[in-house]
């Protein structure tokens, strides 16, 4: 990630609201955001969603930054952007979210796909029933903090991004994920 140097001059003006101060400091950080998003996924929402918190999370840092407290608005508002986002990816992780976070937008139409390949319907059918007893299983098996961990390992996060964005111990979601094996192994 290339640090950026932003003059205070821009921050003050930015502070005072002036549109293209705000203008330039988002198109400075806009590369960084990008690079920052990237490894994170928010439940029920899209890449763009994760981008738009880090964009408030900026916002937020240049409204609060304060020069005499913090010399490096760079490094103020990087942990700004982090910490916004990794709390949105832990609130949308949260069960009270589910039935939004798994549910389909009524505008949302399936889309017709042709394929040149046969597809058995009973086989489908087959296929989703064993992938919603396995679900089925897991919820009923696991503890939330299992499956906690289980839904980020899905997504492709590493133990060590998964303890830090739960504020766990990386040697408990170690141990978390031994359990959840030893479980779906006797299932």
């Amino acid at each position: 990630m290339d640090k950026i140097i932003v003059d205070e001059n821009i921050i003050n003006r930015a502070k005072e609201m002036q549109e293209e101060a705000l203008e330039e400091i988002f198109a400075l950080f806009k590369p960084i955001i990008r690079e920052m998003s990237v490894k994170y996924f928010l439940a029920g929402a899209d890449r763009e969603d994760v981008i738009q918190e880090a964009m408030i999370a900026l916002f937020g840092a240049v409204r609060s930054f304060k020069p005499e407290k913090n010399d490096n608005f760079f490094a103020f508002a990087v942990k700004c952007i982090d910490l916004r986002i990794k709390s949105a990816v832990k609130n949308s992780l949260r069960k009270k979210h589910s039935p939004l976070n798994q549910s389909l937008s009524i505008e949302e139409q399936p889309e017709l796909v042709v394929s040149d390949v046969y597809s058995d319907p009973e086989e489908e059918y087959i296929n989703n029933e064993s992938y919603s007893l396995i679900n089925e299983k897991m919820k009923n098996t696991l503890s939330p903090y299992e499956l906690s961990v289980v839904s980020l390992l899905s997504i492709g996060m590493k133990p060590s991004e998964i303890a830090e964005i739960l504020k766990k111990n990386p040697k408990s979601v170690d141990n978390a994920l031994q359990r959840i094996r030893k479980k779906m192994l006797e299932l």
